[in-house]
């Protein structure tokens, strides 16, 4: 489940939707090395955790490609991308949402391409898959104005500014054949993007 999720099951928000979300998930050398530099550099008693016990850092390294489906069902999805194309994202410098009243959110801004071709940012949600946004889907639009981004951390209030505008990421690169469509109840299904 992304940030924004947690957010909504950790205020327990009862007239909001409990939503779907694609995304890409780092299993790799950088996953590691962003969990280890999360280690490295951010102290435990700097952390936000909810009430359900998540939050803290994220161990889920992962990239959130489409966030707001109402469906359950990973085959509706499926339908539209599966032919898609590889998607490639290159990390950029860290940044932060600062949205919340009870925490900020660490994060490294993401670039991305499809098919070798440059993708502007799609409003209203996602970053790659203009297929979704397009579609018939049922969806609710979270955020107007989608940053993509790979979450580090979930900071308390007052300790993200020390955070901010660092390189260590920078470059790093990443190519994904295959998407994570994650239900409402948080069970993941993977997808092909390209056959």
């Amino acid at each position: 489940m992304n940030w924004y999720g947690r957010i909504k099951l950790s205020k327990k928000q009862k007239d909001d939707h409990h939503l779907s979300c694609v995304m890409v998930k780092f299993e790799d050398n950088i996953a590691q090395k962003i969990k280890k530099w999360s280690k490295d550099n951010i102290e435990d008693n700097m952390l936000h955790h909810f009430p359900s016990g998540s939050g803290g850092r994220e161990n889920d390294i992962h990239i959130t490609v489409f966030y707001g489906l109402h469906s359950d069902k990973a085959k509706d999805v499926e339908d539209l991308i599966e032919n898609s194309g590889e998607i490639e994202v290159e990390l950029g410098e860290t940044s932060s949402f600062r949205t919340s009243e009870d925490f900020d959110v660490l994060f490294v801004k993401v670039k991305s391409q499809l098919a070798n071709r440059e993708i502007q940012s799609c409003k209203p949600i996602c970053f790659s898959f203009r297929q979704l946004t397009d579609s018939n889907l049922d969806k609710t639009i979270t955020h107007p104005h989608y940053t993509p981004h790979l979450t580090i951390a979930y900071l308390k209030k007052g300790f993200i500014d020390n955070f901010v505008g660092l390189n260590d990421f920078e470059g790093l690169s990443a190519t994904f054949d295959k998407v994570h469509f994650s239900n409402s109840d948080d069970q993941s299904t993977t997808i092909d993007i390209t056959h």
